[in-house]
C-alpha cells in the first residue's frame, strides 16, 4: 500500500517523501487506518518494521488537521527508556519536517523539572512529547498538568505504586 492511499496531510507526505519512502511496511498497512479512524490498538512486529511510524504517522495527521496554526493539540507518548524517547523523538522531527510540527524527548536525570517546564514554556514549545523512564515523567505530568485524557485506561500496570489517585 502506498502511502498516499492514506489520505494523509500533503506537508505529511512531503517528510514521507523527503525520507524516500513510498510503500508501507505490514504493520503500517494494518495499523494507520485504524488509528486514523481513533482506534486503539495493540501492534505487535519485529524491530526495523516500522512501528514508530505506524503511530506517529496519525497523530502528526491529527495534530495537522485540527487546522489550528500553532497546535495546541498536544501528544504524550510514553516508553521506558530514554533512548526510546530520543527514537521517537528523531522520527517525530523527521516526518514532520515540512509541518512546522516539533516535539522534545524528555526523560530522568536529576528532577529536571526546570528544564521540562522552561522547554514546555518556550514560544516553540513541542506538540509532541517522547518520554522515556516513566516514573519520573508521571511526576512531571501530574505536576504539569491538570487533565490527563485516557490516562485510566491506558496505565501502565503498576502504576497504582506511582500515582495514588490519577486525575480522570
Amino acid at each position: 500500500m502506498n502511502f498516499t492511499e492514506f489520505d494523509l496531510h500533503p506537508d505529511l507526505l512531503d517528510g514521507i517523501d523527503a525520507l524516500n519512502f513510498t510503500t508501507a511496511t505490514p504493520i503500517q498497512e494494518k495499523a494507520i487506518p485504524l488509528i486514523l479512524e481513533g482506534k486503539d490498538i495493540i501492534g505487535v512486529a519485529q524491530t526495523g518494521t516500522g512501528k514508530t511510524a505506524a503511530f506517529v504517522l496519525p497523530i502528526l495527521n491529527e495534530i495537522i488537521e485540527s487546522g489550528e496554526s500553532n497546535f495546541t493539540q498536544a501528544a504524550l507518548v510514553i516508553v521506558p527508556t530514554r533512548e526510546l524517547a530520543t527514537q521517537i523523538d528523531q522520527v517525530v522531527a523527521a516526518y514532520s519536517y515540512f509541518t512546522g510540527v516539533s516535539s522534545i524527548a524528555v526523560y530522568g536525570g536529576g528532577d529536571g523539572k526546570g528544564f521540562h517546564r522552561k522547554k514546555l514554556r518556550s514560544p516553540a514549545a513541542p506538540t509532541i512529547i517522547a518520554s522515556g523512564a516513566p516514573d519520573h515523567t508521571l511526576t512531571w505530568v501530574m505536576s504539569t498538568f491538570r487533565a490527563c485524557d485516557s490516562w485510566c485506561s491506558t496505565r501502565p500496570t503498576g502504576c497504582s505504586t506511582w500515582v495514588s489517585s490519577p486525575i480522570c
